[in-house]
């Protein structure tokens, strides 16, 4: 079975590359850092994966931002999942990944999620606190920021913003009661019982989702399998019922 990291629960490389060290020695493998929306989802595909190859899979998540970061300083992955096609093009540019190889695995959905008309709630300024990861670092964060703009409440949210590091802790803000509402992902509350909006796709940027092979990755024949195994019909199927859409094949 995988083995899951939750990268922000754990100091910064070296825990990681102990970590690592521990894996079974006669097993292969495959390192994949993952974008916190994604994770969820990335937990499914790594079990399809896993049954059909037999390649032990460990999936590292944080903020896209934080995890290119992570790849510059040296950490040991084979794959980035990220939130956007901004951080696996800069890792490119840097020499930290193979630009031949980068590809949209998902479209991001973003949605409001909280209590009651959710939509109304923001519009109005009935609510206390509203949650959102950290633009600087999460792209659904600067994907809420540019809603935030675009709907003309800059006014009526400042000093009321809670920000956490990625869409994992903006959605915690709001379960645990720490905010009323929060900018998150759609996979992230399709199947739960409070209310959201799905935010229309004209206030926000196109979140495109975007695969790289990384340097690290580049001679493991198991992260080229996976890389390609994202784009096929099963990967794609279960991308879609967790709340994704999809790029259209060509």
């Amino acid at each position: 079975m995988f083995k899951k990291i939750n990268y922000l629960l754990i100091s910064f490389l070296a825990p990681l590359i102990g970590l690592i060290s521990c894996a079974p020695k006669n097993e292969p493998v495959l390192k994949v850092a993952v974008a916190t929306n994604f994770l969820t989802t990335a937990d499914i595909l790594v079990e399809v994966f896993e049954r059909s190859t037999g390649v032990e899979v460990l999936l590292i998540s944080g903020s896209s931002g934080q995890l290119a970061t992570q790849v510059i300083n040296g950490a040991p992955y084979d794959i980035f999942l990220s939130a956007d096609d901004v951080n696996p093009s800069k890792l490119s540019s840097l020499g930290f990944a193979d630009a031949q190889t980068q590809l949209t695995y998902a479209l991001g959905q973003l949605v409001l999620y909280g209590s009651g008309n959710v939509e109304q709630n923001l519009k109005s300024g009935n609510f206390l606190k509203l949650a959102l990861a950290n633009p600087k670092v999460a792209p659904y964060g600067f994907a809420a920021d540019r809603v935030i703009d675009n709907l003309n409440i800059r006014s009526n949210v400042e000093g009321r913003i809670v920000y956490g590091q990625n869409v994992g802790q903006a959605y915690g803000f709001v379960k645990t009661g720490n905010a009323d509402l929060a900018f998150v992902a759609l996979s992230q509350v399709k199947d739960i019982k409070k209310s959201y909006w799905r935010i229309p796709q004209s206030f926000y940027s196109l979140i495109m989702q975007d695969a790289i092979l990384l340097e690290s990755g580049l001679t493991n024949e198991a992260a080229h399998d996976f890389l390609s195994f994202l784009s096929s019909d099963e990967a794609r199927k279960i991308i879609i019922e967790s709340g994704y859409e999809v790029p259209q094949n060509d």
